[in-house]
């Protein structure tokens, strides 16, 4: 039964293209007028397998990143409460991200120990939101409508920041 799932999920891994290049043909084939990515997209498209080397080994050297790129759009959940400073909201990120990163090291040794890729995946969806809320409610003093409406507002501002820190990655680690 366990090898049948094994099988399955070869197969699916099979179908999903391993570069972009295999994909399109082309590879990332754009400028972004920022010379120091530019430099780095032109290094990725010549060799992808080490540009995903760099890109792993260089995201953990980098995410100390995440916390200024944060910590102004959590302001942003609370700009007219003189209460809260930037230091809490410095804490509140830093916290945040550290239970994130203990979050993917236990995600990751679970897989490791053959845990269902389905499982780790709905615990990988579920738990942060959870977690922010819970962490919201605590660390500000809100009610749970309050928490919840900025928590989903955290959770878009998110999207906007990954984007964002995944630019830096391209452009300091595939160059270095």
């Amino acid at each position: 039964k366990r090898i049948a799932g094994l099988e399955r999920e070869l197969d699916e891994l099979e179908r999903v293209p391993l570069s972009v290049s295999r994909a399109s043909g082309q590879g990332l084939n754009f400028k972004t007028g920022w010379k120091r990515l530019d430099k780095g997209i032109e290094k990725a498209n010549q060799n992808p397998g080490l540009a995903l080397y760099k890109l792993q080994t260089n995201s953990y050297k980098f995410s100390w990143a995440l916390i200024p790129l944060s910590i102004p759009f959590v302001w942003l959940l609370f700009f007219w409460r003189r209460r809260y400073k930037g230091y809490d909201h410095a804490v509140f990120v830093t916290y945040s991200l550290s239970f994130m990163s203990l979050l993917s090291i236990v995600l990751t040794i679970a897989g490791g120990l053959g845990l269902a890729m389905d499982a780790i995946a709905t615990a990988a969806l579920v738990i942060p939101p959870v977690h922010i809320f819970f962490q919201l409610k605590g660390a500000y003093r809100l009610g749970r409508w309050g928490a919840l409406l900025r928590t989903f507002i955290l959770l878009i501002f998110i999207t906007l920041i990954l984007p964002i820190f995944l630019l830096l990655l391209l452009g300091l680690g595939l160059t270095g």
